[in-house]
């Protein structure tokens, strides 16, 4: 909603702030724009936006990697969560998500 709206904008360096809740505290998580990758996905390839934590996992957090896509409103494509350096998932996006569905008449 952020980028889609204008309010921040996707620039490489640049430091986004979002809250995050978890059950017995709350962050401010910054993430650092890396830059434009291009992911190959099921759909094909997808332009992203490649943000990164400014913070690296561990004392028992996550930390979760982000590209997001412009095309599919900046809505999240790849996430890579982790627990520390050794300990990780990668998610990717492996069909349109219904915003991007072609609409029948």
């Amino acid at each position: 909603w952020l980028f889609l709206t204008g309010r921040e904008a996707m620039q490489v360096g640049r430091i986004v702030e979002l809250p995050l809740a978890l059950p017995k505290r709350q962050y401010r998580w910054r993430y650092e724009v890396l830059g434009e990758e291009i992911l190959h996905t099921p759909m094909g390839d997808l332009p992203t936006w490649y943000l990164r934590p400014t913070r690296a996992a561990g004392g028992g957090d996550l930390s979760a990697e982000v590209w997001l896509a412009p095309s599919l409103q900046y809505l999240p494509v790849r996430l890579r969560i982790r627990q520390d350096a050794q300990t990780y998932v990668d998610l990717m996006l492996k069909a349109l998500p219904l915003q991007a569905a072609e609409t029948t008449p």
